[in-house]
């Protein structure tokens, strides 16, 4: 549900982002139903979505990394256990 929600988001962001005069300046719901109209639901709302996701890979993998390594060198422990007082 919230790949839907998101991916809506900025698919209409984007087409609100335009130059003005646009015909999707008009707003949110205008904008969705312009879209629905031109392009369709799959291609018009959920085109570039594979190329985010292979984007995203190689960021997530490279910020994880990154912090597994600052946490050793810091000599930090993530400690998951209630602290007791």
């Amino acid at each position: 549900m919230l790949l839907l929600v998101v991916q809506l988001d900025g698919v209409i962001r984007i087409r609100l982002d335009e130059p003005f005069p646009s015909s999707f300046s008009l707003g949110t719901f205008h904008t969705l139903r312009l879209i629905y109209r031109e392009d369709g639901i799959i291609s018009g709302l959920y085109r570039g979505l594979s190329i985010n996701y292979l984007r995203a890979i190689p960021m997530v993998s490279l910020s994880f990394t990154t912090y597994e390594l600052m946490k050793q060198a810091l000599n930090v422990e993530a400690n998951i256990q209630a602290r007791e007082r």
